[in-house]
């Protein structure tokens, strides 16, 4: 994963934009939220993903704290604050 498309994934939960955050993903990429548990699998599932993340949050700002790319995977950490509706 590129330092780029982190930008972008996490730019895109911010201004809650579902079509530019999937475009961060292929087309059978995929998210574990929390980590371990049943992961979404592709465009269709990654969207329902998101509309749950849509449903709770009015407004969300993602800020980036550091990466860590060792080579195998990419860790970031990051802080938000939210608005709930």
């Amino acid at each position: 994963m590129t330092e780029k498309t982190i930008l972008n994934y996490f730019e895109a939960i911010s201004k809650l934009d579902m079509d530019f955050w999937l475009n961060q993903f292929n087309e059978d990429g995929y998210i574990e939220d929390p980590v371990g548990s049943r992961p979404y699998v592709g465009h269709q599932q990654l969207k329902i993903f998101f509309k749950g993340v849509v449903r709770f949050f009015a407004k969300l700002n993602m800020t980036i704290e550091s990466i860590i790319d060792d080579g195998m995977y990419t860790r970031v950490r990051w802080k938000a604050n939210a608005t709930t509706y």
